[in-house]
């Protein structure tokens, strides 16, 4: 996915929190006469949680799924990426194998099937990373700043939020939380509503929005310098030269 449709997805995203903030408010106008009011805000604001997280799972998914569509487009080989790709992409070409009916020929086949990869100086010298899982996929519901950290280390990243937009994005946590427990059935959405006030959700969607804008950010100077490649200023001169 390119930038741009990340941006577009993103703005879609974000705006359908927002209107969802539009319609709580004018629901506050409304005169409150009845229980089945108060279920409905509730309901209206367990459900806006769970799309200020939706936001952050889908960004930090296509975010990071970028990086490897910027390889693949770019032809970079095996041996010109660094320690953290190289890795990806060999969990990858092993993924078929990891049964419990493997055996050993398969685990030797597969191997020389990589090693023929990686030596060749075709076209399949360069890595794809299409329609398969790998290991930087995260299970959905675990998004939070500490898995953020986790990936940004991996990837080889420098990521770091500024204090006066988050001092410990303890907020994504909380709202990773709210998404589980109306995930797994622990709590109804009318009883984790009651958890949440509107200004709650107000002040996480600004935090997690300044959040989610930086990692995009450093996210795009990593996809920009080519900073997968061992040596990105070959690929980038190589490039301008094109």
């Amino acid at each position: 996915m390119t930038d741009n449709l990340l941006e577009m997805q993103y703005s879609k995203r974000l705006n359908e929190i927002k209107t969802m903030m539009d319609f709580i408010d004018r629901m506050l106008l409304l005169p409150r006469l009845t229980p089945t009011f108060q279920m409905s805000l509730n309901i209206q604001k367990s459900s806006t949680a769970l799309l200020i997280y939706n936001l952050m799972e889908s960004t930090v998914s296509t975010s990071f799924t970028n990086i490897l569509d910027s390889i693949v487009d770019n032809n970079v080989s095996y041996a010109d990426v660094s320690d953290p790709f190289q890795e990806i992409w060999l969990d990858l070409n092993f993924m078929d194998t990891f049964d419990v009916s493997s055996s050993f020929t398969s685990y030797r086949n597969r191997t020389q099937q990589i090693i023929t990869k990686i030596l060749n100086n075709k076209s399949t010298n360069f890595l794809s990373f299409s329609n398969s899982v790998t290991q930087w996929q995260l299970p959905g519901g675990n998004i939070d700043a500490e898995q953020i950290n986790k990936l940004c280390k991996s990837f080889g990243i420098s990521f770091k939020v500024p204090i006066e937009i988050s001092r410990d994005a303890g907020v994504l946590k909380t709202i990773k939380d709210k998404r589980n427990q109306l995930g797994h059935g622990d709590y109804s959405f009318d009883e984790i509503g009651r958890s949440i006030t509107v200004e709650d959700l107000r002040s996480w969607t600004n935090e997690v929005d300044e959040y989610l804008k930086c990692l995009i950010s450093a996210i795009t100077v990593f996809i920009d310098n080519r900073k997968y490649c061992l040596f990105p200023e070959n690929l980038i001169t190589q490039q301008k030269s094109n």
